[in-house]
């Protein structure tokens, strides 16, 4: 039999390190200013927009309706009815692309000098001007190749901004991309007043008075991010990716909505386990779930990370994943439980967990490598919640073996000493009546053999009776 680890020696200095941890975080996470809460769950405006240099202005002037992209690695040009497309990789400069586009009917081609001889396949987007008399064109913006042409910086853009109004900017990607992410923060009466209202509609009106008070908002924050950048950059280097804005009211619901399912998911899984195993092992369970969860919000609050709709899907996957691999020291403890009645709660316990033990650590290992894996080559929202469930997937396993099967050995203990009252009890009252007992006393004598069925130990056991009457 291999040998059996003694965690029962640790288990109340492992519990004392989690807890040290977990109220160091907290404070941290207070000082720090609290938690980085998504707008989600704040309510409020996120733009994402792009920093980059003109390349060359299209403009058209022609009688017909006229539309120029960029997208699929080509330039797509309609006129009327007309599509022409141009892939960028058929030419080796942009001056070359710039001559066939102004081969085109009214067609005329402004290119910056010193991109005349870049590569067009580096063009990055398009923006689109357009006027009442169908008269129109677009703007193309490259992109850096090299660290020396980077002409800007996070620390700048959040100086130039401050005029906006409270808010968290972030970059997307290396430094070459020079694209951002602005979140800006927002409450009600600030709608209200940007709108020149004051509420108090209901139904079908005030939804259709958020709505126009949220694009208002949004249209009023765009326009002072373009004319400060431009103003700083040049005209048309700013490039609007995405805008998304949830109001105040709506971001209050989210949360709630969130809380309330996870308190449900607890919920459910201790009613779970209290029919399958017992209500102490339930509460273990739900004890080691509330860890993991306390864990992981802890590293989300220091380190800064957006609290959004993707940390509560990460915490839902947690819990079922850490309650999975709680059962599985469970079934193992009651089994031993029933095998080894012999043995105290203390031995039963470890060599539960020591036999289950390489299970969970293979288990969560290739768990960990896998999305190690996603949080190393993706960015964004899917980067932050596999790194959300790299700490929740170490944490459930050690909560498994140093939370849940500790709890549920304090319980046993407990009753034992309560039994072991009450039976005290009984025989001095027995002794004070002069009642006779009958006691049955047992001499057990027995080993553990090396080999194992099934991958319990075979117990060798020889047992004599004796009876003994007292008068």
């Amino acid at each position: 039999m291999k040998k059996t680890i003694q965690f029962s020696k640790i288990q109340f200095i492992m519990m004392g390190i989690s807890l040290i941890i977990i109220l160091a975080g907290l404070v941290a996470t207070y000082v720090l200013g609290g938690f980085n809460l998504g707008i989600d769950f704040a309510g409020g405006l996120t733009e994402q927009f792009q920093i980059a240099e003109v390349a060359f202005n299209a403009t058209y002037t022609g009688p017909s309706r006229f539309e120029g992209i960029i997208a699929n690695q080509a330039v797509q040009v309609t006129i009327g009815d007309e599509t022409r497309t141009y892939l960028l990789a058929d030419y080796n400069t942009i001056n070359a692309l710039a001559e066939e586009l102004r081969k085109t009917e009214n067609m005329t081609v402004d290119v910056k000098p010193e991109f005349g001889q870049a590569s067009p396949v580096g063009l990055l987007s398009t923006s689109y001007l357009s006027s009442a008399e169908l008269k129109s064109g677009f703007t193309a913006n490259i992109g850096l190749d090299d660290e020396s042409q980077i002409f800007t910086s996070i620390d700048r853009i959040r100086d130039l901004l401050e005029p906006v109004g409270e808010f968290n900017i972030q970059q997307i990607g290396d430094s070459l991309s020079q694209e951002f992410s602005l979140k800006l923060f927002v409450q009600e009466e600030d709608l209200n007043a940007l709108s020149g209202t004051q509420g108090g509609e209901s139904g079908a009106a005030a939804q259709e008075d958020q709505k126009s008070k949220a694009q208002a908002y949004q249209t009023n924050v765009e326009e002072q991010l373009v004319k400060i950048l431009n103003s700083e950059y040049g005209e048309d280097t700013v490039i609007l990716r995405k805008g998304d804005f949830v109001g105040p009211t709506f971001s209050k619901e989210i949360f709630q909505s969130a809380f309330i399912s996870i308190i449900f998911v607890i919920l459910l899984i201790l009613v779970y386990v209290s029919i399958r195993f017992r209500l102490d092992f339930a509460i273990g369970a739900i004890l080691a779930l509330v860890h993991d969860v306390l864990i992981m919000v802890t590293v989300i609050g220091v380190l800064r990370l957006e609290v959004n709709y993707v940390t509560i899907a990460a915490i839902l996957t947690i819990v079922g994943y850490s309650i999975n691999d709680t059962i599985v020291v469970y079934d193992r403890i009651r089994e031993n439980m029933k095998l080894l009645r012999e043995m105290d709660g203390s031995s039963i316990m470890n060599i539960s967990i020591t036999q289950s033990l390489s299970r969970t650590i293979i288990t969560s290992l290739t768990t960990v490598i896998a999305v190690s894996f996603i949080f190393i080559f993706t960015t964004g929202v899917i980067k932050d919640f596999a790194f959300n469930l790299i700490i929740g997937i170490l944490s459930g396993s050690y909560s498994s073996v140093f939370i849940a099967a500790p709890v549920v050995l304090l319980w046993q203990k407990k009753l034992e000493k309560d039994k072991g009252i009450k039976k005290m009890d009984e025989k001095s009252v027995k002794k004070e009546t002069g009642e006779e007992s009958e006691s049955i006393t047992s001499e057990v004598s027995g080993e553990y053999s090396a080999e194992e069925k099934d991958g319990k130990p075979v117990r060798i056991q020889r047992l004599k009776k004796k009876k003994k009457k007292k008068k």
